[in-house]
């Protein structure tokens, strides 16, 4: 896939180290202003463990490059009734390239549109029926994941079924009361909000799409995913690696196989 380069990334390449480096440069000091925007941010309008900061602002700058990645776990917020969790997935999604908020998205909903995707008050995942809406959501984290569907085509000789495939490996970031599976919550980084009494955050309107601050930051990324996507496959490969490394280094076998 990243052996087609666009005419501007051939661009790039054609300019010397020093302007590449210059770039790059540019690149790191636009995503840590926005990464401390994020921050910043959800501070302002939501009342929730500083500790989840950091996460938060990891995972929406990530999902402008998500497509680097072999898999990209989903943002899962387990709230109880008015904890901001409907704010929190508003203010992410706008953060968002092409993001988007639904409830109770459909099957076809999910694999025919794109973008990131919030899902809220999700409450019927685990119920009786939504069987092939759990069984793909079990896969949509992982990339090189297709689904295959067939769909009429009329040629000269008639009316033909041909197949379509579609691609589902795409950000997602869900929340309700109730939690999640247990399948589908190995597949979530998961984080749990409580009830705020901070009047001074949960009356603020929530002005998202007029903020200035929301418009800096999607434009710093923007403009930042594009370089990044250049040099991000080697940096993703060599994080692999040196997990890997860590696992096989540090989770040794100690099972006495002595009688």
């Amino acid at each position: 896939e990243r052996m087609i380069l666009t005419e501007e990334e051939f661009k790039k390449l054609e300019k010397p180290s020093t302007d590449l480096n210059e770039e790059k440069e540019t690149a790191h000091n636009n995503l840590v202003e926005a990464y401390e925007n994020i921050i910043d941010l959800l501070k302002y309008y939501c009342d929730i463990d500083e500790r989840f900061h950091p996460i938060i602002s990891c995972w929406i700058i990530g999902t402008y490059i998500h497509k680097n990645f072999d898999s990209y776990p989903y943002l899962f917020f387990n709230a109880m009734r008015g904890s901001g969790k409907s704010r929190i997935l508003r203010l992410i999604t706008t953060l968002l390239k092409d993001g988007d908020v639904l409830s109770s998205p459909t099957e076809a909903v999910l694999f025919r549109t794109i973008g990131t995707l919030g899902i809220d008050e999700f409450e019927s995942v685990g119920r009786k029926g939504k069987e092939n809406i759990r069984e793909l959501l079990n896969s949509c984290y992982k990339k090189g994941t297709k689904i295959k569907r067939m769909k009429q085509v009329k040629s000269i000789e008639g009316v033909e079924q041909v197949v379509e495939s579609f691609d589902i490996f795409r950000p997602l970031v869900m929340a309700n009361i109730w939690g999640m599976e247990e399948v589908l919550g190995d597949r979530c980084i998961t984080l749990t909000l409580e009830r705020s009494n901070k009047s001074e955050i949960v009356n603020l309107v929530e002005n998202f799409d007029n903020n200035f601050l929301v418009r800096k930051t999607k434009e710093l990324l923007s403009k930042s995913a594009n370089l990044c996507c250049l040099c991000n496959d080697v940096v993703v490969v060599q994080c692999y690696e040196d997990w890997n490394f860590y696992i096989k280094n540090n989770y040794i076998n100690t099972i006495n196989i002595n009688n």
